[in-house]
């Protein structure tokens, strides 16, 4: 399964990015200002994402 997760650098957001890169799905991650908790994570199944949604 895919998954887009918006807000994943902490809290939340870092806890379903781990949740589903263990359960083996990919990972869309995206992060407004600094990647924060998402830079000590490392998996094929994760592409990280800079935005600012408005």
């Amino acid at each position: 399964m895919n998954v887009v997760v918006i807000g994943a650098n902490r809290g939340i957001g870092l806890g379903f990015v781990r949740h589903y890169l263990e359960t083996g799905h990919h990972v869309w991650a995206s992060y407004r200002s600094s990647a924060g908790g998402l830079d000590s994570l490392r998996s094929d199944h994760l592409k990280l994402f800079q935005w600012d949604v408005c």
